[in-house]
């Protein structure tokens, strides 16, 4: 089934160009001369894991910086304003979305569920694509927001002690 999903996308040939974003070439990282590839007739996983495989650093340089930008959210488009208005949101929201999953008084399930969202996609950005409009990142949004919302009852006490 991953074969399936993964054949609509050309992940080979967007990690030979180095792309970090999708489709924008000013970002890309520069691939070394001696890059290794698999055959095309390869079923994609399998050309995705051997990449990874062969050329250890230049994809871990790629899974990084996707991470970075998903992560990140701003882009060099975005005017001043924007990516002020993120760092100042956004940013400082991921470490009370780290609290929230670690609060020891929410109901283990659901912060592992909201957990693994967050993850699960980040993961997939990593080992595929990060888009140009951070599309990827708005669909977790609420589940970060959520998991930062219950990191407010570890900030602020207990509020069944009245702390």
């Amino acid at each position: 089934m991953l074969n399936k999903l993964l054949a609509t996308f050309t992940l080979i040939e967007t990690y030979v160009r180095g792309e970090l974003l999708y489709g924008y070439a000013p970002w890309a990282i520069e691939s070394p001369t001696a890059l290794w590839q698999p055959p095309a007739a390869w079923a994609p996983a399998v050309r995705l894991a051997a990449f990874a495989w062969h050329n250890p650093v230049f994809f871990g340089r790629l899974v990084v910086g996707k991470l970075a930008l998903f992560c990140g959210y701003a882009r060099p488009y975005h005017s001043i304003g924007h990516i002020a208005l993120i760092v100042l949101l956004i940013w400082p929201t991921y470490w009370l979305t780290w609290r929230g999953a670690r609060n020891a008084t929410v109901w283990l399930p659901a912060r592992l569920f909201l957990a693994t969202v967050v993850l699960g996609q980040a993961a997939i950005v990593a080992l595929t694509v990060e888009d140009w409009d951070g599309r990827f990142l708005i669909a977790v949004l609420p589940a970060v927001f959520a998991l930062a919302a219950l990191s407010q009852r570890r900030i602020g006490g207990d509020v069944r002690r009245g702390g």
